[in-house]
């Protein structure tokens, strides 16, 4: 999917996969850097505007020394998806997190459903069913 072009994430993803601790994670990363996206203007504004949204202020740690990527990631998936709007393509935000529960805090699904980003969202094993992968 990274070689066809089907895969693409925000550079804050690729700093959140330098800094952990998974290293075949971001051994793969290394190997694919040409998915990662630079930031712009109005990925950014965008992902301003998820950080200072009240409902969700508290999904995010800011204090994190490394960028917290989730902002960044919804952002980009939004700002594609205006950019081929024209075409049948769309533009999905693949996430390992679920729905949190109403009380709860608030996640990737969450922001992603909310009608003021209003971008598709799928959790990686449904990509995975979706894409015939077997393990």
């Amino acid at each position: 999917m990274a070689n066809s072009g089907q895969l693409l994430a925000p550079n804050e993803v690729y700093r959140e996969l330098e800094a952990g601790s998974d290293d075949d994670i971001f051994k793969w990363a290394k190997k694919h850097k040409f998915i990662f996206r630079d930031l712009d203007l109005e990925q950014f504004e965008l992902a301003q505007k998820i950080i200072n949204d009240p409902k969700y202020r508290d999904s995010f740690d800011l204090d994190k020394e490394t960028p917290e990527a989730d902002p960044f990631v919804i952002a980009l998936a939004i700002v594609e998806q205006r950019n081929i709007s024209l075409f049948s393509t769309q533009i999905i935000v693949v996430s390992d997190e679920n729905k949190a529960n109403p009380g709860k805090k608030p996640k990737i699904p969450n922001i992603c459903a909310d009608p003021n980003y209003k971008v598709g969202c799928i959790h990686i094993l449904d990509m995975f069913d979706r894409e015939g992968c077997q393990f």
